[in-house]
């Protein structure tokens, strides 16, 4: 174990007791490197995945959640909200790829003490494989192609005829 990996986990280690998840218990705090978790068993369609923490104090906390889908999965997230209740924070998204994966940030914001929600929605459509990319390849139409040729030639004539 290096002692780069020997101090990150003692700080996760440390910072264990501040604030907890559920169903599973993760670690998450200010000083977290991150946090990994995997949602099994979503079925093609719509779908909504719910996970709790506890915050013990007020804090200022800030947030980028990563997506992947296996080759034969594609999961869109359509929306990351945040609440206790009360308050409530929207994830927006910063970027995605074109094989499933998503990236989703949430500005710094002050959470209050207490239990807080991750709501998750999206869809699973099952269909894009990894690698695979339906995209736009701007090419000219062969009409505008034609109408630029015609155009270079009336250039090339009208030149001719200066000369002359």
């Amino acid at each position: 174990m290096s002692i780069k990996t020997f101090v990150a986990a003692a700080a996760i280690a440390a910072s264990a007791p501040l604030v907890h998840a559920d169903p599973v218990y993760i670690p998450l705090s200010p000083t977290a490197a991150g946090v990994d978790f995997s949602v099994l068993g979503i079925a093609k369609g719509a779908f909504t995945q719910y996970f709790s923490f506890n915050v013990l104090n007020k804090q200022t906390y800030h947030g980028e959640l990563h997506t992947f889908s296996k080759a034969a999965d594609d999961v869109h997230i359509s929306s990351i909200v945040l609440s206790n209740g009360i308050q409530s924070f929207d994830f927006t998204p910063a970027a995605a790829s074109s094989t499933g994966t998503e990236y989703w940030k949430l500005a710094a914001v002050d959470l209050s003490a207490g239990e807080w929600h991750l709501t998750i929605s999206g869809v699973d459509t099952v269909k894009k494989a990894a690698g695979n990319f339906q995209g736009f390849l701007h090419v000219p139409e062969p009409g505008s192609l034609a109408l630029a040729g015609l155009a270079a030639a009336a250039l090339v004539g009208a030149r001719r005829r200066r000369q002359s």
